[in-house]
């Protein structure tokens, strides 16, 4: 097995963690065989040469960080993903509820195309989340609450991703 000793580095490799030292070890074991005719030799040849237990425990280890990092990295950008897709949606929500506001207080017309379009774009992105709300929380007094849930809803699904699932996901 390897020894890490990081004292004993000079120059950079000082700074090197431990899976480096041992993904660095591993590869030059297999780029730089015991004699220099490794290139050469026939491949039966070659493969009848019997390597160490601890060769092969290295290039198991490098192999399972490179495939842990990797899944780590892919499940930090999904998640991110996730995260920005939901704020996005927060600011739909803030916009449809402008909207309504200013259509309802007769400070923009639906007759005008952009103004139309605009509101039948954001009623088709935030209707199918908004409407089993309302047949729960009814207006009250012509106050509709239901973005405000819907808000809340979002905001409890960030938290949730952001400190409860990615650190279980990524075993932080």
């Amino acid at each position: 097995m390897v020894r890490i000793d990081p004292g004993s580095f000079g120059g950079a490799e000082g700074n090197r963690t431990p899976d480096l030292v041992i993904a660095n070890d591993a590869l030059s074991r297999l780029s730089y065989g015991p004699d220099w005719t490794y290139g050469i030799e026939p491949y039966w040849q070659s493969r009848q040469r019997s390597q160490s237990a601890s060769d092969h425990l290295l290039i198991i280890q490098l192999v399972y960080t490179c495939a842990r990092n990797r899944l780590e990295r892919t499940m930090n950008a999904i998640l991110a993903l996730i995260l920005n897709i939901l704020w996005l949606y927060t600011l739909v929500i803030f916009a449809m509820v402008i909207m309504s506001w200013l259509i309802a207080f007769n400070v923009v017309n639906l007759h005008n195309h952009f103004v139309a379009q605009l509101w039948l774009v954001l009623n088709r992105l935030t209707e199918p989340l908004l409407a089993p709300i309302r047949r729960f929380i009814p207006s009250i007094g012509g106050l509709d609450l239901s973005p405000i849930i819907l808000l809340l809803a979002v905001y409890f699904l960030q938290t949730l991703i952001a400190r409860d699932l990615a650190p279980r996901l990524l075993g932080g």
